[in-house]
């Protein structure tokens, strides 16, 4: 078939499609070697896949069991590091796959054994059919009995999830390309929204120890999506954080009889999440430019096995024609130079990355292949932001609903005493304003409230709410009602 590229732009509707390769360094002399070196046994190895007949399970679809040398060398980070092979015993991610395969049967059904499948597939398939007919948090009709009955469906799977996270390493091994299939995070939006009702069951009951351990159950799901995880697990990641702390969270804040030690806990779970979650942005940028220099080999070698998705825009024959060894090589200097900044840790604000990437827009425009990928750079960013500002915010509200544990109607000076009644050392920062400050408190009709300068970067005193960006504002938090005593 005719060598024809597709630039995936999945990005740009909100989740890219995205996973981990690179390239080797060296430009093909020309069309001609290039044709011949990728019909020749002594052309570039690509990565070993694990042959199904020798497949172990429970593991994802076309997991790749070797690296090959070329994905090794003169990237910007160490990749030898990153892909350094976890003992199986220590990896909780066979066992999650395991797990998640009881909560969604039909996605997770390749990453199990067909033998396994045929024994366990028939009940598990029955029971989400059974408990899908009840819509989850939006619909009013569903009873807090209905909603209990759901989540009592589900007890051996969620018993399988806690017995993987007793291993404290997580890394799950995938597939090599833009095709990779990642069917294990989008099942674990699943198991958040299950969790999401379970901790309100629990709430209900009184039983709050309980529901703060699925609290901290679904932080280490997000959290263990994120090693060698491509753009899709780590913004998977972000989404469900937000899911837990503008959802599950607030539940147990709101509980009448909340004690300081349980809100101690909740801080507690919270801060271990943001200092063992890692830099989403560092790594998920690490994939991304190792899929971009896979792209940029397959086009440079006329691979034919490009998958065509169809949301993309494509580059003509015509163009690739004119591109000489010597474009390959530029192009691949520029990428490097564009993504070393990106992944490399340094803690940045929202501005800092804003005026990195203008800095380094020349680069991305000097590319003729792969600067048509690269605006997806921004909104990445701006997901991680939103993600740690929440995270900071929600630590807050925590140290307020203690307070009021301890307190009751008094109200705080500011919220730097709040934090500090809460053994907290500072206020944590505000990602987006102009110089690392924290987040700001003021009292709204003689309510406390926290509060972020948002995306517009002005401290409008929480009168006006941003609402994620579709106004100018602040970006508002606040506790749930007031629990009844």
């Amino acid at each position: 078939m005719p060598m024809r590229f597709y630039l995936f732009m999945g990005m740009m509707t909100g989740i890219s499609f995205i996973s981990a390769s690179q390239a080797d360094d060296r430009p093909a002399a020309s069309a001609a070697a290039r044709k011949a070196d990728k019909k020749s046994p002594a052309g570039a190895a690509a990565p070993a896949k694990i042959d199904d007949a020798l497949r172990s399970y429970p593991s994802l679809p076309g997991a790749v069991c070797a690296i090959p040398e070329r994905l090794m060398k003169n990237a910007p980070f160490d990749v030898a590091r990153i892909y350094a092979p976890v003992p199986h015993g220590e990896n909780a991610a066979p066992l999650y796959l395991d797990a998640l395969y009881e909560f969604v049967p039909n996605e997770m059904e390749s990453c199990i054994s067909p033998e396994e499948s045929a024994i366990r597939g028939p009940a598990a398939r029955e029971r989400v059919e059974r408990t899908s007919k009840v819509q989850f948090a939006a619909t009013p009709e569903a009873s807090p009995d209905e909603r209990a009955a759901i989540v009592a469906e589900y007890e051996m799977a969620f018993e399988k999830l806690a017995s993987a996270q007793h291993r404290k390493r997580c890394v799950f091994e995938t597939g090599i390309g833009i095709d990779a299939r990642l069917p294990h995070a989008l099942a674990a939006r699943q198991v958040v929204r299950l969790l999401d009702l379970r901790v309100d069951a629990h709430v209900r009951e009184g039983a709050i120890a309980a529901a703060l351990d699925d609290v901290d159950m679904a932080l280490r799901l997000s959290r263990d999506l994120r090693p060698r995880g491509s753009l899709i697990p780590q913004l998977i990641s972000v989404a469900l954080d937000s899911t837990i702390l503008t959802s599950l969270v607030p539940t147990i804040l709101g509980a009448p009889r909340l004690e300081v030690a349980q809100c101690d806990r909740l801080l507690d779970m919270i801060s271990r999440h943001e200092r063992e979650g890692g830099d989403v942005l560092v790594e998920g940028f690490r994939m991304e430019y190792l899929l971009l220099r896979e792209m940029l080999y397959r086009i440079e070698n006329e691979e034919d096995d490009m998958p065509d998705f169809p949301d993309t825009t494509e580059v003509a024959d015509e163009e690739l024609a004119d591109l000489t060894p010597q474009d390959f090589a530029d192009e691949l200097d520029a990428l490097n130079r564009f993504f070393r900044p990106l992944v490399n840790p340094d803690k940045r604000t929202i501005r800092e990355w804003d005026e990195l990437l203008s800095e380094q827009q020349p680069l991305a425009e000097s590319m003729k292949l792969l600067g048509k990928l690269l605006p997806t750079v921004s909104q990445f960013i701006e997901a991680a932001c939103r993600d740690r500002t929440r995270l900071g915010a929600t630590r807050c509200l925590v140290a307020l609903r203690r307070w009021q544990c301890q307190r009751g109607t008094e109200l705080p000076q500011d919220l730097l005493t709040v934090c500090k009644a809460a053994g907290m050392k500072s206020v944590p920062i505000d990602e987006y304003s102009e110089s690392g400050e924290p987040l700001r408190s003021t009292m709204i009709d003689g309510e406390f409230v926290i509060y972020s300068v948002a995306r517009d970067k002005n401290d409008d005193q929480a009168q006006f709410d941003w609402d994620f960006g579709k106004y100018n504002g602040d970006w508002i938090f606040r506790l749930p009602a007031a629990p009844k005593p």
